[in-house]
């Protein structure tokens, strides 16, 4: 896998990734009051979100890159 490839897949799979990730750093509301919507969440952690789609998307890329350098999904002849 070249570089520029790794680039291209890591930020494919940091977007797919992202809204498997967005659940995660929700945190309801607990209080119902009266006014506000009661399942409305409030604001996300966008930090702990961010480091934990980043650490999934690199963790899938060197996986894919692992496949793709030990010829288990070969790419060279996709051409053809």
């Amino acid at each position: 896998m070249t570089f520029t490839f790794a680039i291209f897949t890591f930020i494919n799979v940091w977007w797919v990734t992202l809204f498997m990730v967005l659940p995660f750093g929700i945190k309801m509301n607990s209080e119902k009051p009266a006014i506000e919507y009661a399942a409305a969440p409030q604001a996300p952690r966008w930090k702990k979100l961010l480091i934990i789609n980043s650490c999934i998307s690199l963790l899938i890329t060197l996986v894919l890159a692992l496949l793709i350098n030990n010829n288990v999904v070969p790419l060279k002849n996709l051409g053809s």
